[in-house]
């Protein structure tokens, strides 16, 4: 191959804007079925067993009530599965 004396670095161009234009285009190309595919809404794995005990004496029984009521309440509100035994 002849060598012209020409390129581009001696018409005063820089090839750096264009590696950095196709740089940006190739990001762009891979990340676009990540943005086509849009939010999910997996199913949620979290499952919480609670396990109430014996009360023992009457004070405890409610306490313990109360206390199962709002774990469950917590689950619910956290769209995770609640398993209660007891």
């Amino acid at each position: 191959m002849r060598d012209t004396g020409y390129s581009l670095r001696n018409a005063g161009c820089s090839l750096l804007p264009v590696r950095w234009g196709l740089f940006a285009v190739a990001i762009l190309i891979l990340a676009a079925p990540v943005a086509a595919s849009g939010p999910t809404n997996p199913p949620n794995p979290t499952t919480v067993i609670l396990v109430v005990g014996a009360p023992g004496q009457d004070e405890f029984g409610r306490v313990f009530a109360e206390s199962a009521r709002l774990w469950l309440q917590a689950c619910e509100k956290g769209h995770a599965q609640s398993i209660a035994i007891g």
